[in-house]
């Protein structure tokens, strides 16, 4: 899926203040006028909304959480005698990141279907509006 243009706005340039969304250059610039008057600075920058599937764990991440996992619930039940499970090759670990791959496909799907992300990120850096233009 591709990630959808915005554009942000904001009386300041830091990323850490609130920068609100617009369709284009455009409307953010005139959004922002409306909102800080035409005698104050603004900045504006071209963002993409995110995409809640880029947000779902890789399934080598996945493979090494679920082994992890595995361990920590057998040696809750099992103690001592669980300490060197799963003992798992290398072969075999990389046949789990294979099959998880091809279920992180449907799992990308359904975030994308069922999570939406109502924020977004910017691209590149803000560009300076002076006040006045």
């Amino acid at each position: 899926m591709a990630k959808r243009e915005v554009w942000g706005y904001a009386d300041t340039r830091s990323p850490d203040d609130v920068w609100h969304s617009a369709a284009s250059r455009d409307d953010a610039i005139r959004h922002a006028r409306d909102l800080y008057g035409d005698d104050k600075t603004i900045w504006v920058v071209q963002g993409a909304w995110c995409i809640p599937s880029h947000f779902v764990p890789d399934a080598g991440d996945v493979a090494d959480y679920l082994l992890e996992q595995m361990a920590l619930d057998a040696y809750d039940e099992c103690g001592e005698a669980a300490v060197e499970f799963p003992d798992v090759g290398k072969a075999a670990q990389s046949k789990l990141v294979s099959l998880l791959k091809e279920a992180m496909k449907q799992v990308d799907a359904w975030a994308d279907e069922n999570i939406k992300a109502t924020f977004w990120s910017p691209i590149g850096e803000p560009e300076e509006i002076p006040a006045g233009e």
